[in-house]
């Protein structure tokens, strides 16, 4: 008969299903991100339509505009450092092993002048 379904709460871990299709969110929109910051910055050959196609899992009618935060992440000029910056904590759950991806990100984002655009003060 299979295995007896297991009730969650609010406060029980998340199963395996739920990681699972985190996972793939989050590599799904990290793809998307990567997609959209080379498609805006490349020099190479043109993608054709039919393997732009191919390359891309199709979407919801909803995702094809980028959203306010992926606006606002590309309009700093730091997306790629943010993007790394973001998938290092989400695979270490834990920020002090992602100095060197924030720092990184810390050198864009005063590179780019947006510590004087956003009033951003060091601590």
């Amino acid at each position: 008969m299979g295995a007896p379904i297991r009730q969650t709460t609010q406060n029980s871990p998340e199963t395996p299903k739920d990681t699972k299709k985190e996972n793939l969110l989050h590599k799904l929109r990290r793809l998307v991100s990567s997609m959209r910051s080379s498609m805006g910055t490349s020099t190479s050959k043109e993608v054709t339509p039919a393997k732009a196609e191919q390359q891309v899992p199709p979407v919801d009618e909803e995702e094809d505009e980028p959203d306010e935060w992926d606006k606002r992440i590309f309009s700093t000029g730091c997306a790629d450092e943010n993007a790394k910056m973001t998938d290092c904590y989400y695979e270490t759950k834990d920020w002090r092993a992602c100095k060197k991806e924030m720092e990184r990100f810390r050198e864009c984002w005063k590179a780019q002048g947006n510590d004087k655009r956003t009033s951003t003060k060091d601590a």
